[in-house]
């Protein structure tokens, strides 16, 4: 996470959406809370937690009633974490199967086989040829 200027300055826009106007306590309580329990987040992501929490789209809406309190701050930052790793694994799962494009017909292969018997047999040979001489 960045600095605690930043921090503090995203908590306090995060309360603005919310027409909610913390004193400079709260937003010290706030950031440490944050800091301490999201230490993965990155400014970006508090942001959007409290931007999708707005819209109830992506989760049931956490209403803050009245208070920037660090419950309501922890409710909105751990759904935002649920609906990330959910995300991610929904890309995951949508991507397509990879193209195997190099792959030959066991039809195809018989004849490279074939050689490779041919040559694996001559350099047999002459591997039990050249250790008769050494002896």
């Amino acid at each position: 996470m960045a600095g605690e200027k930043e921090l503090q300055q995203t908590l306090v826009y995060g309360a603005l959406m919310y027409g909610l106007k913390p004193d400079k306590i709260e937003i010290d309580i706030a950031t440490r809370f944050t800091k301490k329990n999201y230490p993965t987040l990155t400014l970006e992501n508090v942001l959007e937690a409290f931007e999708l929490n707005t819209t109830g789209k992506n989760w049931t809406l956490i209403e803050p009633y009245g208070s920037f309190s660090n419950l309501f701050i922890g409710k909105v930052l751990t759904a935002y974490e649920v609906w990330l790793r959910s995300k991610t694994l929904r890309e995951i799962k949508a991507l397509p199967e990879p193209v195997k494009n190099d792959l030959i017909s066991h039809e195809e292969a018989k004849p490279m086989l074939k050689a490779l018997a041919k040559e694996l047999k001559k350099i047999d040979l002459k591997f039990r040829i050249n250790n008769k001489r050494q002896k």
